[in-house]
């Protein structure tokens, strides 16, 4: 793998990382079309690294202020919580069921997940859901809510763990369960940015032990380009989602995905 395949993927991870399109996905048929055998485990862990760290930056200071008045309302007694105290509850509750499921299946999703027919069947699935879900959210339009409840908390966990298969859409998924469940852009998309931070984050670490055994897998100017391309792109296509998604939603990214899901499989039976 030379400087330019490494700059090549570490853009597409990074603008596809916060959009519903799997980058998971995109990587793989980039791969195939570069000709480059399975990614070195080192470069997935960079490119990986670099969108965590556009997230962490984007999301950190918010998700202190919550953090701090959880921690502040924990300690009184009058067990009264604040508006940042339940927003900050609800992220913990959502954020379970993902933490929980890849404990238990990363292990089999790291063997099996990533054919090329598995994530085709889970990017069409996941187009098909990501439109009936956004439709639902247009025809509640006129009463579409700003504030998260419990029970949405837990649907939208339970959708962030489902995208721990490659090719549903960490994003994509997590979005689509809020615009059901009758929330509005705005506040979906918000929702499930903070979200990501804990999840992605906790990817990151697990990977920590094994980065002895793997740096030398790539040149280390490689690694810091495909890194720094992922975090750049990570940032960009942070703010270009939000405003996207606030003015067209999330049924746009249907078809997209169904193209998707056909280069894949087409790949998959042609090489």
């Amino acid at each position: 793998m030379g400087l330019r395949e490494a700059s090549i993927l570490g853009l597409i991870q990074g603008i596809s990382e916060f959009a519903p399109v799997s980058s998971s996905a995109h990587l793989a048929l980039a791969r195939q079309m570069l000709g480059l055998d399975a990614l070195p485990r080192a470069f997935d862990i960079a490119l990986h690294a670099g969108s965590a760290a556009a997230l962490l930056i984007a999301t950190g200071p918010e998700l202190a202020r919550l953090s701090r008045a959880l921690a502040a309302d924990l300690l009184r007694h009058d067990r009264v919580y604040s508006v940042e105290s339940r927003h900050a509850l609800r992220l913990a509750l959502a954020t379970a069921p993902a933490i929980c499921a890849g404990a238990v299946v990363h292990p089999w999703i790291a063997a099996h997940g990533n054919r090329p027919g598995s994530v085709a069947f889970c990017l069409a699935v996941g187009a098909v859901l990501l439109a009936a879900a956004e439709a639902r959210g247009t025809r509640r339009g006129n009463v579409a809510r700003t504030e998260v409840t419990d029970t949405d908390a837990l649907l939208i966990g339970l959708a962030q763990a489902v995208a721990l298969l490659p090719g549903v859409s960490r994003s994509g998924a997590t979005i689509a369960a809020a615009r059901a469940r009758g929330l509005d852009r705005p506040t979906a998309s918000h929702f499930s940015l903070l979200l990501a931070a804990p999840v992605t984050l906790a990817a990151v670490a697990r990977t920590v032990p094994d980065w002895p055994h793997l740096r030398d897998q790539v040149p280390a100017s490689t690694l810091a380009l495909s890194a720094t391309l992922s975090l750049l792109a990570s940032a960009v296509g942070m703010q270009l989602l939000g405003r996207f998604t606030r003015r067209a939603g999330m049924l746009p990214f249907a078809p997209y995905r169904l193209t998707l899901a056909y280069a894949v499989y087409r790949c998959e039976r042609h090489g």
